[in-house]
């Protein structure tokens, strides 16, 4: 048989069981990565693009862990060092963003450049009519209609603006994404150490089945909690609700980054 049978699979049902289940119980906490993704969600930018971001990282990080990778990090205490110091600089600066951002309280989300969400003026016809009266020889009056193309040099620079904004935009978003993940020691201690440390006692092939429950849990973790963000829309349409949402983002943070500098990680 080319294929296994589905006796042949329950064996490592458990297996895919205890990833899953480990993975979920280490990534369903507030932290900085799942803030940044929950405000991204309730702001309706780039949910897909930062959501699949994520779940590559972890995707990485996880098959890392269960590659043996854990030892490799437990062995360079300095490098804990470095990350650890850089992520809580990073986070410390992004609470400070947040707290200046409830303090300013001038945003709600309509004032967001949500484009799932904002509504937007209705598009103008490519050709916009110009009508000009013309006086005729006899007195009377003569309606001449010209036509003109909306594509002329500032019809175009007002588009590729739009595009390099949209784009400059995702950038930033990517970027966070890239800097909570990698520049927070947590995560290699809890996915890739303790995560690997778990499955790598496994053999082969149940040991690829944990990976696969694993990398499947922080999966459905991270659309949940993207694009479920998205039905708080309404909410959040009121500054109040939005000024409420940074603080409490801004605390994360800063929470984040002085359990960083005060921990004691091993050596």
């Amino acid at each position: 048989m080319i294929f296994p049978s589905l006796a042949s699979l329950a064996v490592y049902v458990p297996a895919l069981l205890s990833g899953f289940g480990l993975t979920a119980g280490l990534i369903v906490a507030i932290g900085a990565q799942n803030a940044f993704v929950l405000k991204q969600g309730v702001q309706g930018m780039h949910i897909g693009a930062v959501v699949l971001l994520c779940c590559v990282y972890d995707i990485v990080l996880e098959a890392c862990g269960l590659a043996g990778m854990g030892g490799v990090i437990l062995a360079h205490p300095g490098l804990i060092e470095a990350v650890r110091y850089g992520g809580a600089a990073m986070l410390t600066i992004y609470a400070l963003r947040s707290w200046r951002a409830a303090w300013r309280g001038a945003t709600s989300l309509t004032a967001q450049a949500a484009p799932e969400l904002v509504s937007r003026p209705a598009r103008p016809a490519p050709w916009a009519t110009v009508s000009a009266a013309v006086a005729g020889a006899q007195g009377g009056s003569a309606g001449t209609t010209i036509m003109a193309r909306g594509s002329g040099p500032l019809a175009r620079a007002n588009g590729n603006r739009g595009l390099r904004t949209e784009a400059g935009s995702l950038r930033k978003a990517l970027m966070t994404v890239t800097l909570l993940t990698w520049l927070n020691p947590h995560v290699y201690l809890d996915t890739v150490v303790l995560l690997g440390g778990v499955g790598g006692r496994l053999p082969w092939p149940s040991r690829g089945w944990f990976g696969v429950g694993a990398m499947a849990a922080s999966c459905i973790w991270f659309v949940l909690l993207g694009y479920g963000a998205r039905r708080l829309s309404g909410l959040f349409a009121r500054p109040a609700a939005w000024r409420i949402l940074d603080a409490s983002i801004g605390c994360v943070m800063f929470a984040i980054a002085a359990s960083l500098l005060l921990a004691r990680f091993p050596a």
